[in-house]
């Protein structure tokens, strides 16, 4: 497993856990490995700045879908 398969997959199981389906979540993975890939630096450390960035867009995501996170 190469780091980008790691990150795309910790991001993934991460959404799934926080209630998002997974279309969301693994939609939202790669969107988060595109991100990873086009920014050079990161405020917090990189997991962290991606689990940020993964979680606002996938309540984006659900919300376009009409998804609503499970409890």
């Amino acid at each position: 497993m190469n780091t980008h398969e790691f990150i795309a997959k910790q991001i993934d199981q991460q959404l799934q856990r926080d209630g998002f389906s997974g279309r969301v979540s693994h939609a939202v993975a790669g969107e988060s490995l595109d991100y990873y890939l086009r920014t050079a630096r990161f405020k917090k450390g990189a997991m962290q700045d991606l689990l940020a960035f993964a979680k606002k867009r996938a309540k984006e995501l659900a919300k376009l879908y009409g998804e609503k996170k499970a409890s």
